[in-house]
Parts: C-alpha cells; structure tokens; sequence
C-alpha cells in the first residue's frame, strides 16, 4: 500500500500544493524531486558499511 501522505510531504516542502501533486504522474514527480534535489545539492544518502568493516575502523557496540 502506498503512503500518498510521503509524497504530499515532499511536494510540500517543494512548494507544490496537494492538487499540483495529483495532477502529476508519479514519472512527473519523481524528476521534480530528483530535479530539486540536484538544485539544492541534495547527495543520496552513502552506503551503509556491514558489521566487519565497522570492526576494521574500531567502531564497537551495534
């Protein structure tokens, strides 16, 4: 089940209201906020380092 109340959410801090949000498919939403996030130096998030790699850097305790 989608949580449409995610993408109303997102649009909002984008600037769209709940009708501009419906009015897009989800093909025209995804490039506005890929869009927004390239304007605004948004970087992904990195990749999450497994347990041994931890280890190797110290990091102990998860």
């Amino acid at each position: 089940m989608t949580k449409w109340s995610g993408y109303y959410a997102a649009g909002a801090a984008i600037g769209f209201s709940p009708r501009q949000i419906d009015e897009m498919s989800l093909w025209e939403f995804g490039a506005v906020i890929d869009g927004y996030k390239r304007a605004n130096g948004v970087e992904e998030a990195p990749p999450v380092m497994d347990d041994d790699r931890l280890s190797e850097l110290g990091i102990v305790g998860f």
